[in-house]
């Protein structure tokens, strides 16, 4: 059941970060959030939305790895997680304190399945 809830959490925190970044996003209604924020990115949109694809990608790919009981799961999450994390440093703003959270949480699992050399 618990393996369940966190695979499902991975794959929904995926599906919500690809919709955060790989849409065009609405500078007049959101002005400094999205990737026309970034002191990074603003002038390279496509650069914003590939890694935004590669930490939705990887968070799906680590739900999936955890619902097979796969230790690979813990390479795709701290993937998705340290890219989602550089997205979120990037376009900081306090609105993304919950994802840092949410991308620490994974990471740390990530570096606990990783350092026991099986499943946490």
């Amino acid at each position: 059941m618990l393996r369940t809830v966190a695979a499902m959490f991975l794959i929904a925190h995926g599906i919500v970060t690809g919709a955060i970044w790989i849409p065009p996003q609405r500078g007049k209604n959101l002005p400094g959030f999205g990737s026309q924020a970034s002191w990074l990115f603003a002038k390279s949109r496509p650069t914003m939305v590939a890694l935004g694809a590669v930490a939705s990608a990887a968070f799906v790919a680590a739900g999936v790895g955890v619902l097979a009981h796969q230790d690979w799961w813990a390479s795709f999450g701290a993937l998705g997680a340290v890219v989602s994390l550089a997205l979120i440093v990037a376009t900081f703003t306090p609105w993304w304190i919950l994802a840092v959270v949410i991308n620490l949480a994974v990471l740390y699992a990530a570096w606990a399945t990783i350092s026991q050399g099986g499943d946490v």
